[in-house]
């Protein structure tokens, strides 16, 4: 499998890559196929390069970890570059099950209920894809599709290549592998490890679940954390402090809708042990026709 892999790697590498300079970004950016084949809003593409220019502005490979993943891959990759990610969900995604749609699969197109979506602007997945360009995935699609499903979509419209992608079975859940290319870059082989459980038990025990250290620790869901009080964010930081490198550049994004209220300073108190600082919080950007929805992700690193 690797040996493959390799080869794709490398028919991708001699192939060249398109350098993306940053006086070329705001040109570039329509020209990724997150953004072309309509996955991303270009606004929301460029606002998860500028936190990517924050967090790993030297394009390390990291490792991250993504409570609530979902299907999505776009918001890691893009915003921090990392090359093995560590994604827990409650809703299970079989690789069979995922292999079954990839079989339909080209660069953005992805299956035909997608191309059918596409030509119908009030197809029901057109809809929840407005959502999915300011951000993430809503919640509606996720149950009315499926995991397996939306994942194999979102690795077509990210423009990853069919050959170089692998899904297989482990432990507590499915390790997919894939070449992904961030813009102006070469391809990398990525992994990420789709761990089926609920948070409560990865945070007794994440080296059970095969969780290493990790350098990034996003929290994409502050919101919901907000509403369901200060206990579960020390919960969620408890597990932080387990699995975030205790030396080293380490980081927590910690996202959340733009426009919300929230209280910076407790959630601040309780990262000193990491020894973790507000480097910048994001303003956010203006969406087309909802502005409350624009996203802002608070950036805490060392």
């Amino acid at each position: 499998m690797l040996k493959n892999l390799a080869l794709v790697f490398a028919t991708l590498c001699m192939s060249g890559a398109k350098v993306i300079c940053n006086h070329d970004l705001n040109l570039t950016i329509a020209d990724q196929p997150a953004v072309k084949f309509g996955l991303l809003s270009a606004p929301h593409v460029r606002y998860l390069m500028e936190i990517k220019s924050q967090v790993n502005p030297q394009s390390r490979n990291l490792k991250l970890l993504y409570p609530a993943i979902g299907p999505d891959l776009a918001t890691e990759l893009l915003a921090t570059d990392a090359t093995e990610i560590y994604g827990i969900d409650l809703i299970s995604c079989r690789p069979d099950h995922f292999l079954e749609y990839l079989e339909e699969y080209s660069p953005g197109a992805g299956r035909s209920w997608w191309s059918e979506a596409q030509s119908n602007p009030s197809h029901a997945l057109q809809n929840q894809l407005r959502y999915r360009r300011r951000g993430y995935w809503d919640r509606s699609p996720i149950y009315a599709s499926g995991i397996p499903a939306l994942i194999a979509l979102e690795m077509s419209l990210l423009g990853i290549d069919k050959n170089s992608i692998r899904a297989t079975p482990e432990t507590h859940g499915t390790k997919f592998e894939f070449l992904w290319a961030y813009p102006g870059a070469k391809a990398k082989l990525r992994i990420l490890h789709y761990i089926h459980s609920h948070i409560d038990e990865v945070i007794e025990s994440p080296q059970w679940y095969g969780i290493p250290k990790v350098d990034i620790f996003y929290l994409k869901s502050g919101i919901e954390l907000q509403k369901n009080s200060m206990a579960t964010i020390q919960k969620m930081l408890g597990l932080a402090k387990k699995i975030l490198k205790p030396k080293g550049a380490a980081s927590i994004l910690y996202g959340m809708p733009f426009g919300e209220k929230q209280e910076l300073d407790g959630f601040a108190a309780m990262l000193k042990p990491l020894r973790l600082d507000v480097r910048k919080i994001q303003s956010g950007y203006d969406t087309d026709d909802d502005d409350s929805y624009a996203w802002r992700m608070n950036i805490f690193t060392r």
